[in-house]
């Protein structure tokens, strides 16, 4: 017999697009993650009224310049657009419920297009009926706020999140292949013409450029991304990059490097159950792919992108080994992968209770999600939602059997646990593990040894799922490891 040993030493390592790497880990969840240390995210909570159907949201001066509240892109009459607000009655947008600012319903019938919710320069603006830009304000003073249903004539038929770019303050707005410009309060029209077999995705700011991101119309070509200074045409933008194949979604500036994340027939049957997200980096004008995450079902990419602490985030249904991993996602400058929180009440396996429009206000975050009204933001009191960590694969030439697995932690609050579950390799559900020692608070490591059927796990390859509750930190480092040992038998039928 050989007894081999798996340590974890730190969670600098997102999520691992092989599952038997050395390296990261097949699912991080729920957590704020630092070098050594998981802590916890705080729980959700309903903060909606269900009739307003909100599904965006935005935080913008209401009645000064100085005074600012958080607006949701909600409808009125079932399917015109409408602006409803919250934090106008005690300035607490987080106690306050929601309500109708004045003016703040649109007079014309139309449906609401839920891609564009964006703040410029004292107005909110937006898109419907496939025909016309709406505007609503002016919102950051008291001479009164009012609905311009057609405030410009523009079809679409697809829509990107906008940009207000640092370096000229003017907002951009892109349109299937084309890029408007607002420049304060006059109206610039078309300014950039792409190629019409291109649809834009998202542009991002890059110094004193704009990164246009493109997806072919088709779905089979190559997505591109080109460098635009603003004012040249297309003919004269000063560089342009080939993603490769697939559609690119999101693009990021993460630390001066533009991050994107790529659909590789992974929303499509096209696919054939076999395609792939991509994560892909721009550097000195190549495009390099940092990793590449096969999926096993049709997976779904959701909502608007939302950049804080120096990373991506945005909403998505990752299918792999056999459920739906769901939530907001965050990637960062070296590509590290996450899921930063995942809302309880959605289900990426039903088409109606997905991810419909995220935002961040400091702490907390804002979902609309189930296409029915459902607004849960994080919730205001030291309520903790469940963190989950799972490792990678723990392979062994023969059978392995479990001698001992120890998990440190912080001292443990009270009525705080954690658990951890094992499954061998190819199976859907988890067995759980008695701890060898009854988990106490303040505890700072816990033991396993059996699972709950009073044997220890073994098998060829194991998995192992820790599981946080009540708000307790999980912690690794060098001189103390997360630990897994196990025991083989090395005798070997040759040689």
């Amino acid at each position: 017999m050989a007894k081999t040993t798996t340590k974890l030493t730190g969670f600098t390592d997102g999520m691992a697009a092989d599952l038997r790497s050395s390296r990261g880990f097949a699912l991080i969840q729920g957590f704020k993650t630092f070098a050594h240390k998981l802590v916890p995210q705080f729980a959700t909570e309903a903060s909606e009224s269900k009739a307003l159907a909100i599904t965006r949201f935005l935080y913008a001066p209401w009645l000064s310049t100085t005074s600012f509240a958080l607006f949701g892109y909600g409808v009125i009459s079932s399917t015109r657009p409408a602006v409803y607000i919250k934090g106008n009655t005690t300035g607490d947008i987080v106690a306050d419920s929601w309500g109708t600012p004045s003016g703040g319903a649109d007079a014309a019938a139309g449906a609401r297009n839920t891609s564009v919710f964006f703040y410029y320069k004292g107005y909110i603006y937006g898109f419907a009926a496939g025909t016309r830009m709406w505007r609503f304000g002016k919102i950051d003073d008291t001479s009164g706020s009012a609905w311009t249903d057609t405030y410009q004539s523009i079809s679409y038929t697809n829509l990107a999140d906008p940009l207000h770019h640092p370096a000229d303050d003017c907002a951009y707005f892109p349109v299937d292949n084309k890029i408007y410009r607002l420049n304060g309060t006059t109206w610039e029209g078309a300014v950039l013409t792409l190629p019409d077999n291109m649809v834009i995705t998202s542009i991002e700011a890059d110094g004193d450029f704009i990164q246009v991101a493109c997806k072919p119309k088709n779905g089979l070509g190559n997505s591109w991304s080109f460098q635009w200074d603003r004012d040249s045409s297309l003919e004269t933008v000063t560089a342009k990059a080939d993603w490769g194949r697939g559609n690119l979604i999101h693009i990021a500036n993460l630390q001066g490097v533009i991050i994107g994340v790529m659909d590789v027939f992974s929303l499509s049957s096209l696919g054939h159950s076999a395609g792939k997200i991509a994560v892909k980096a721009l550097i000195g004008g190549v495009v390099k792919t940092i990793a590449e995450y096969e999926t096993s079902g049709l997976c779904y990419f959701e909502a608007n992108k939302f950049v804080a602490d120096d990373k991506l985030h945005f909403p998505f249904e990752l299918y792999r080994d056999g459920s739906y991993i769901h939530g907001i996602y965050s990637v960062d400058a070296r590509g590290q992968l996450r899921v930063e929180i995942s809302e309880p009440e959605t289900d990426g396996g039903t088409a109606g209770l997905r991810y419909q429009g995220i935002y961040r206000t400091g702490e907390y975050w804002w979902i609309a999600h189930s296409n029915d009204g459902s607004v849960n933001r994080t919730n205001d009191q030291a309520v903790y939602g469940t963190g989950i960590i799972e490792t990678n694969i723990i392979s062994s030439p023969t059978v392995q059997k479990l001698v001992g697995a120890t998990i440190p932690c912080e001292p443990l609050p009270s009525n705080a646990s954690i658990t951890l579950k094992w499954r061998p390799v190819g199976t859907a559900s988890w067995t759980n593990m008695t701890p060898t020692i009854a988990v106490a608070a303040g505890q700072t490591a816990i033991h396993f040894l059996k699972d709950t059927n009073g044997k220890p796990p073994s098998g060829i390859e194991l998995q192992y799922r820790i599981e946080s509750s009540g708000g307790a930190v999980i912690v690794a480092t060098e001189n103390n490891p997360v630990v897994f040992v196990h025991e083989t038998d090395d005798q070997k039928a040759y040689g």
